[in-house]
């Protein structure tokens, strides 16, 4: 088993240097995606968990991917790439993850496609979409370690990332950083420094006298992540400056914990302002969205109950990614 990063791979990694996308065309991709998911079709009822689609404007949502064989019928941990042409997930048999395999869905030739680009879960497209990050479970490749991995965009030359961090990663909007939350809650968050002249580095996200809970989402810059943070008695919907990590600095509130409504995946949009969250409620969890400013508002997906997690925008901000069990 390989136990370092080839050097031109973290030559590539640390010369990214993306250029501002072409929003357009951005728009078009991800409206060609969005369009291929039927409005009425209904999940599968051996469907264990799915994954729905959020048209943030109406307030519409399709159902994008609830099987993908007879027996990996829990999908999870969607993903979009920076150009919009393609969605990441993983899907397992249930919650036996070390059997997850990662799937890659876009459009070709007027049809959605769906094609398996390896083991591993909670997969996360570098910016210039060459590579792949993801979380390997114990047990899922004989003589591989759990840990996180990179491999090209294809699932090939998968290559252990060599560092402590343990859990979901999320891909920096320079390419240079990962976002890694623990399996664990309150969750403990660290950054991955891919472009350290000496290999990729760790150190976790620390911000005197708060405590994170939920998955956080990077809020549309290299510095910047949205969180659901807990600073004294109050819970909040806050913009983190994680440019320094060990130093965190709390940049705004977006909005406090109100209404018997718990707060959780949030992510946010600066080009529309707009954020969305999943709400627990003594029900259940619906989704809630807002604009900086306003009171958020319900949003009950169709198809959907009980859990909603791992929210995702797509790069134009006109569509949000989630899970959920099926009705």
């Amino acid at each position: 088993m390989k136990t370092t990063i080839p050097l031109a791979l973290l030559i590539t990694v640390a010369s990214v240097a993306q250029a501002a996308p072409d929003m357009v065309g951005v728009s078009a991709a991800v409206e060609d995606v969005a369009m291929s998911f039927e409005n009425d079709r209904i999940p599968a009822v051996d469907s264990e968990l799915a994954i729905f689609l959020l048209d943030v404007e109406r307030g519409a949502t399709r159902l994008v991917a609830d099987k993908v064989s007879t027996d990996l019928t829990y999908c999870g941990s969607p993903s979009w790439s920076v150009d919009g042409r393609r969605i990441l997930f993983d899907s397992s048999p249930g919650q036996r993850f070390q059997l997850a395999r990662m799937q890659a869905m876009e459009v070709a030739g007027g049809a959605l496609h769906v094609r398996e680009i390896g083991i591993g879960t909670a997969p996360t497209e570098s910016p210039d979409g060459k590579k792949i990050a993801c979380w390997l479970n114990s047990g899922a490749v004989a003589g591989d370690s759990a840990g996180l991995w990179l491999m090209k965009a294809d699932g090939s030359a998968r290559t252990p990332l060599g560092v402590r961090g343990a859990g979901i990663p999320k891909w920096s909007p320079d390419g240079r950083r990962l976002l890694v939350s623990a399996f664990v809650s309150p969750v403990s968050l660290e950054i991955v420094d891919l472009a350290g002249p000496a290999g990729p580095t760790v150190e976790p996200i620390m911000l005197n006298g708060t405590v994170f809970y939920s998955v956080p989402s990077w809020a549309g810059d290299d510095n910047t992540m949205v969180a659901v943070v807990k600073v004294g008695g109050s819970v909040d919907v806050a913009l983190i400056d994680v440019s320094n990590p060990g130093k965190a600095v709390f940049k705004r509130s977006l909005w406090k914990k109100g209404g018997g409504v718990s707060p959780a995946y949030p992510v946010y949009h600066p080009g529309t302002g707009q954020c969305v969250f999943a709400g627990r409620e003594r029900d259940g969890t619906v989704l809630y969205s807002f604009c900086v400013g306003e009171e958020p508002r319900r949003i009950d997906p169709k198809g959907c109950r009980g859990k909603i997690a791992s929210l995702a925008f797509s790069p134009d901000g006109r569509y949000v990614l989630f899970c959920s069990v099926p009705e």
